[in-house]
């Protein structure tokens, strides 16, 4: 088997493990919230802040990465977690780029009836806590060494920047597909994601374009990724912006059109643009 057919593998071998990982603990909680399975010790467990269900994507890395390569391995994964060694110009849009895209969309909803809860901004320190907290326990730690530490650099060796932004998109947006049936937290009067699936799908898949991007210009920095994840799980706990469905859907519609209009400058590859390519092939001339 050629080292490419085995990174191809080796993926597919990931993407099954995320999704076996966490659907067993979702899919129970999901089957217990529709009163298919009873109250238990175990589905009280489901719907408390302790289920595992969110670290699929980081066993799944773990577990091959030791296979692969042992305990080296492990530490060459984690070192990419910290790792700073980039540009300081991406630190911009690590932090800033999705709390723009929804401020925008906000102002776009303001005229549709949307009307942003803007209690917490009395509480500063709240909202610098609910970062960590967020960054810690809300998906970004139990995501991206997988999505992005793992799957995007083994598809980068058969595929451009693009296309394994599509496979992983998707894989990352089904991997989501039970929390669609889950009561939301706090009172359960609505279900956790409550926007029509395809607002999701497309917004995951063509984000996947902008964490492959921040990846890529920042020398394979899962630490850049999980910044990134961070600040749009952030955003979205701040001001909840998805309970409106017309800043959801125009969050989406720009997603789309920065993922596309970064394509188009940066080329399959997402790492240099067009004046850099030029400047390198003048230096190298």
């Amino acid at each position: 088997m050629s080292s490419a057919e085995n990174s191809l593998r080796n993926t597919l071998v990931f993407f099954i493990i995320t999704y076996v990982f966490s659907w067993i603990f979702w899919v129970p909680q999901v089957l217990n919230s529709m009163g298919i399975i009873a109250d238990s010790v175990f589905t009280e467990f489901l719907s408390s802040p302790f289920n595992i269900a969110a670290f699929g994507p980081l066993v799944a890395a773990i577990l091959l990465v030791v296979k692969e390569n042992g305990l080296k391995g492990i530490k060459n994964l984690l070192k990419k977690g910290i790792m700073v060694d980039f540009a300081k110009k991406w630190v911009l849009p690590m932090f800033l780029l999705y709390p723009a895209i929804f401020l925008v969309s906000m102002l776009v909803g303001i005229p549709f009836g949307f009307s942003p809860d803007l209690e917490i901004l009395a509480h500063p320190e709240v909202i610098t806590i609910g970062f960590f907290v967020i960054l810690l326990t809300a998906g970004p730690l139990q995501e991206e060494f997988g999505w992005r530490g793992y799957a995007v650099p083994k598809l980068q060796e058969q595929y451009n920047a693009i296309v394994t932004s599509f496979i992983v998109g998707v894989a990352w947006a089904l991997w989501h597909f039970p929390l669609f049936f889950l009561p939301s937290p706090g009172d359960g009067s609505a279900f956790y994601y409550d926007q029509p699936v395809w607002i999701m799908v497309i917004s995951v898949i063509f984000s996947s374009i902008l964490f492959t991007w921040i990846y890529n210009n920042t020398k394979g920095s899962v630490f850049a990724t999980l910044m990134l994840h961070t600040s749009l799980n952030w955003i979205l706990w701040v001001f909840l912006p998805l309970q409106s469905f017309e800043v959801a859907f125009s969050s989406t519609i720009i997603i789309v059109l920065i993922a596309v209009a970064i394509s188009i400058y940066y080329g399959p590859n997402l790492d240099n643009s067009p004046s850099q390519k030029q400047d390198e092939s003048i230096a190298k001339g």
